[in-house]
């Protein structure tokens, strides 16, 4: 793996190609004039979208001994048209074949940061794919032991200890060694990006009261408890375990630098309904930067002209930001 270039382009996938994803790309690219964006797509299908939306689609093909604002590294889709709003299994390949090539770029070095659009989960499964979302897709290609999926916003940045798990299986998924890795990963994370010397983490529990001293679960003594204290004792700034309903209410949240929440609809819920639109997902742990949009598919208006690029311009922002590289997105 050659080492982060920060001056190297950030590279971008569209996701489902029946969905938003190549809505948004081109939206955000019509009037690109900044750090150079490589676009992993069919061209035809972005040309199609463009067409549809009326907006411009003059895009060179990317090549690493030029430097543009905007490039196509062009991936062919068996159905060089999709109708937008309509799921096809022929797309799943096309869609995991642009993420690899993007991915294998940004592992060499090649590009600087990956941002992903939505894809669909169902449609990848129903092709075959044992597909439960991008991060854990990363994380097995890239051979990463620790991965946080991890929402940055205006108020309290969020990780997720667990992610794309049934509810039934989530306890079994807490262990000591996820616990700790999680919440070093975090604390290293902070510090690097945030420039924070000594970040403060606030743990959520697992139960409700978070067991209340082991009466509605004994999860918190078990197991997250004693990892907490591991970590304490290493110098790491986190709390014992807060009840969720109290940990995300504001006199508590301002108390800490970042939250580690223990599975999805605890963390999730909370941040959509204090920042949504104003979030982006970033995987900390992975070898290279990878920042994502905050919204699914939204097949009903893919191709209308009214998705909102919105979320993407964030994610770029977002990624220039922990790449430090100054830059202003209006």
């Amino acid at each position: 793996m050659n080492p982060l270039n920060a001056l190297s382009p950030i590279v971008i996938t569209p996701g489902e190609p029946a969905g938003i994803g190549p809505d948004i790309v081109c939206k955000l690219v019509a009037s690109w004039d900044g750090h150079p964006l490589v676009i992993v797509a069919c061209p035809k299908v972005m040309a199609s979208r463009a067409a549809a939306l009326n907006l411009p689609w003059q895009i060179p093909l990317y090549s690493d001994t030029k430097n543009v604002p905007v490039s196509l590294l062009p991936i062919d889709c068996p159905n060089a048209e999709p109708i937008p709003g309509v799921l096809n299994v022929d797309h799943a390949s096309y869609v995991l074949a642009t993420l690899e090539k993007a991915t294998q770029g940004c592992l060499s070095g090649q590009f600087s940061a990956l941002i992903t659009g939505p894809v669909h989960k169902g449609i990848l499964c129903d092709a075959g794919h044992a597909f439960t979302g991008h991060t854990e897709w990363l994380q097995t290609y890239s051979q990463t032991q620790t991965v946080l999926m991890t929402f940055l916003n205006p108020i309290i940045p969020c990780a997720l200890l667990t992610t794309h798990l049934p509810l039934k299986e989530v306890v079994a998924h807490i262990t000591h060694d996820r616990v700790c890795n999680a919440i070093h990963l975090l604390h290293t994370s902070m510090k690097r990006y945030y420039q924070l010397p000594a970040p403060k983490i606030g743990i959520a529990g697992i139960n409700p009261h978070a067991g209340e001293g082991g009466h509605l679960g004994d999860e918190e003594q078990r197991v997250l408890i004693p990892a907490i204290r591991a970590c304490q004792a290493q110098g790491i700034a986190c709390s014992n375990p807060i009840p969720a309903d109290t940990l995300f209410t504001p006199p508590v949240r301002r108390e800490f630098d970042a939250i580690l929440s223990i599975y999805h609809d605890q963390g999730l819920p909370v941040i959509k309904a204090l920042a949504f639109g104003k979030t982006t997902q970033v995987s900390f742990g992975l070898p290279f930067l990878r920042v994502s949009v905050d919204h699914g598919t939204a097949l009903s208006i893919a191709g209308s002209g009214k998705a909102n690029h919105n979320s993407l311009a964030l994610a770029v922002k977002a990624a220039l930001a922990l790449l430090d590289i100054k830059e202003t997105i209006t």
